[in-house]
């Protein structure tokens, strides 16, 4: 090897090792740091589900400097003296380049940002699987937790139930869910598990209606389920908020302090969300497999501010627009879309990595990564955290 070769391999090496260095440091101190993380969200249609102008919900944060902040800001372009809005800029081109001028700087990146993304109408499914069949479940012993048996029967039931079963009669099961679930009296009850009822005349396999009798056989429960249900339960940005704090938990052990632009769901739930926050309740892990979390939660405090007082809560708004944005195009099927292809383009998709309520076809366990090999349930866990509390 010549004397340059070497060289060159040398200070690549010493490259290599300043950043291991480097990021070793940082990480060391992020366990003794209490930082801001400043929350936005976007595609909030509170309960209704299956809203046709906007398919997904997602949650954006962050943890950047103001300063850092503003210099992002700038380049968008935006024109407005006070504050950037997604929605202002993608109506032009410049707008939309200005967009993923921001998202591709060095002030975004998967340590300093994250989102969460949720398809709403297969999250509808899922609380059909999670609120009737893994509470009739549970009350007869059965944990279709264990192994990820909810999320397969989430994907069989998204991708077979319309198919099967046709659009129209599968929609008015998912509406007279969400009323039964807000409503909670009698009549809506009745209406819902009629439409269930309907399917099973409307399929075209007569295999598939054992399949639909998992959903038909919690009507025995349904009473009791619906007390042990709140109203907010459809809302996604709660299981938004709620994953974004596990994630920045593994960050910064020793707490942060939340800045959350003004939501009224997560407002109204905030006495929830500081019972998850009680430092004086000794820490405990509950879940099974990759889909485990420790309780109570590591955030100091939650406050709610304007997007004019903070510009990090702009940063929240743009990357989590820009991430429903993408979702939506997806879903309606516009992937001809410019600002599509650039969001594609620069790969927004590693911001909401495993941050995500979305179908697959996958329904085993080693497809799904959820081999079950122990734990706490995590619905009974949280149970009995709040009972404590």
């Amino acid at each position: 090897m010549g004397k340059n070769s070497q060289q060159r391999r040398a200070a690549k090496q010493s490259k290599k090792n300043q950043t291991t260095r480097e990021i070793a440091a940082r990480k060391n101190r992020q366990l003794y740091m209490t930082p801001d993380i400043f929350f936005d969200e976007s595609g909030n249609t509170g309960g209704n589900l299956l809203d046709s102008n906007q398919f997904c919900f997602t949650l954006g944060s962050c943890q950047i400097s103001k300063s850092d902040a503003l210099k992002a800001l700038e380049l968008t372009g935006s024109k407005s003296p006070d504050e950037a809005h997604f929605k202002t800029l993608r109506r032009r081109k410049s707008g939309q380049d200005g967009i993923i001028r921001l998202l591709e700087s060095k002030y975004i990146n998967t340590e300093s940002v994250k989102i969460f993304i949720i398809d709403k109408s297969y999250m509808l499914t899922t609380k059909i699987v999670d609120i009737l069949i893994e509470s009739w479940s549970f009350n007869r012993g059965i944990d279709i937790y264990k192994n990820g048996q909810n999320i397969a029967l989430s994907n069989y039931f998204y991708y077979c139930l319309p198919v099967l079963c046709g659009k129209e009669p599968t929609y008015k099961m998912y509406e007279q869910f969400m009323k039964m679930i807000k409503i909670q009296d009698d009549e809506s009850i009745e209406e819902f598990y009629a439409s269930v009822e309907y399917l099973k005349t409307c399929t075209s396999d007569e295999k598939f209606i054992s399949s639909i009798d998992r959903i038909s056989i919690t009507r025995s429960d349904i009473e009791d389920i619906l007390e042990d249900t709140e109203k907010y339960m459809l809302d996604p940005a709660i299981p938004s908020f709620f994953k974004h704090c596990i994630e920045w938990d593994k960050i910064y052990p020793n707490g942060y302090h939340i800045k959350h632009d003004d939501s009224k769901a997560i407002n109204e739930r905030k006495g929830l969300f500081d019972t998850f926050m009680d430092y004086t309740k000794e820490p405990e892990t509950y879940g099974y497999d990759r889909r485990t979390f420790d309780l109570p939660l590591k955030a100091r405090s939650l406050t709610f501010h304007s997007s004019v007082e903070f510009p990090q809560i702009q940063i929240a708004d743009i990357v989590a627009s820009a991430a429903a944005y993408y979702g939506n195009c997806i879903k309606s099927n516009n992937t001809d879309d410019y600002l599509y292809k650039e969001l594609e383009r620069i790969k927004i998709d590693k911001y909401f990595y495993d941050m995500l309520v979305w179908p697959t076809t996958s329904v085993t366990p080693e497809e799904l990564g959820t081999v079950h090999t122990g734990g706490i349930n995590p619905a009974d866990g949280v149970a009995r955290f709040l009972t404590e509390a």
